[in-house]
């Protein structure tokens, strides 16, 4: 999840305006200086944990990364290994949360609350261009809506994300908002959506009268058993002992709790948990296991489902996937169904390790 600028052009008439700006911008620039000139730490991989081969066959596809915690699904069982981690360890799991918003869908639907075809103004009232979107175009990214609402495209947030701090806040309404001002492109083609996601979990959570973060808690953690996953929506929400990530200069980023904004990124988990969610996926008794038909096609062999993403391997089979990154983390999980094999990456810099969780996936045998 990552924020864009909106600039503001100066008028002939906002001279007297500009000389207001101009000790705000002074401020702004040394505040970035000082920021700039902060030392950069050096990042290492932690010591390994876990399965030995695991951790062996992972390690020359972790350069860049300092704790990473890793889980490998296989018919038969799950192994773990880690750096400086365990599969008990709790990072931020940043849009990887996309696919349990499109599982409340699933979910949803199979409860009689709402349709694939609902609408938002069946939802919400409104003659905004987003009301005639449906609740299966918000999980698939072809909605039309852009990356993100009018609250989030904003200098404030722009500064905040350069400052390596947390640019969304805003409570659903908010998202709400946002998504009813927004005009859409490009409808039916895929074009990712944070915006989107946040729209659809909130309406989710209006269909069901519950918060979005009770709904999630009463609908899938507790019925498939992910004790080590939560929801912070606020930073008061997180215990002092909420570990923070760092920026690939191994400086410290800050927490990402994103209120409305959850449904599009804002769980934390564990490489445990995950593996609970993957081999759920593989066994059906995750809702989100009914939404994985194609949706629409993103390029040649890759495709879009409900809150995942669809790749063919070489060799055969299919990849479902999703990622996701924060301020401070990065993380991968996907699976195979044919060859019922998963895979899960976390990591707390903000580098990629998307490249890492396939090669992995391939290398552990």
């Amino acid at each position: 999840m990552t924020t864009s600028p909106d600039s503001t052009p100066a008028t002939a008439a906002g001279r007297s305006r500009r000389t207001r700006v101009l000790p705000v911008v002074a401020v702004a620039v040394l505040v970035l200086t000082l920021a700039g000139i902060v030392a950069p730490r050096p990042i290492t991989l932690g010591p390994p944990t876990g399965d030995r081969r695991l951790a062996d066959a992972a390690r020359p596809h972790l350069s860049g990364q300092h704790h990473v915690a890793i889980a490998l699904i296989e018919p038969e069982g799950v192994r773990y290994a880690g750096f400086g981690a365990d599969e008990h360890a709790v990072f931020e799991i940043g849009s990887v949360t996309k696919t349990f918003t499109s599982a409340l869908l699933r979910e949803a639907i199979a409860r009689g609350e709402v349709s694939a075809d609902t609408r938002v103004r069946d939802l919400v009232p409104t003659d905004a261009p987003v009301g005639d979107v449906t609740l299966q175009e918000l999980a698939s990214h072809t909605s039309g809506l852009p990356r993100l609402g009018g609250s989030q495209t904003n200098p404030v947030s722009l500064f905040a994300h350069l400052l390596r701090r947390n640019p969304y806040s805003g409570d659903g309404e908010l998202v709400i908002r946002d998504a009813l001002a927004a005009g859409l492109t490009d409808r039916g083609t895929v074009a990712y959506s944070n915006l989107g996601v946040a729209l659809l979990g909130q309406l989710l959570a209006r269909a069901a009268d519950l918060s979005y973060p009770d709904l999630l808690r009463m609908r899938l953690l507790d019925p498939l058993g992910l004790a080590e996953t939560t929801l912070p929506l606020t930073a008061s929400d997180l215990p002092p002992e909420a570990p923070r990530g760092y920026d690939v200069a191994g400086r410290t980023a800050a927490a990402w709790p994103l209120d409305g904004w959850s449904p599009a990124g804002g769980v934390r988990s564990t490489a445990h948990d995950l593996a609970i969610w993957v081999e759920s996926m593989l066994d059906g008794r995750n809702p989100g296991a009914s939404g994985l038909g194609v949706v629409a096609e993103v390029a040649p062999g890759d495709r879009v489902a409900t809150g995942w993403f669809l790749q063919d391997l070489a060799g055969g089979g299919t990849l479902v996937w999703h990622n996701g990154g924060t301020g401070g983390f990065r993380s991968f999980v996907g699976f195979d169904p044919d060859a019922r094999r998963g895979i899960v990456v976390l990591a707390d810099t903000e580098r990629d390790v998307d490249a890492a969780a396939v090669a992995i996936l391939k290398a552990a045998r």
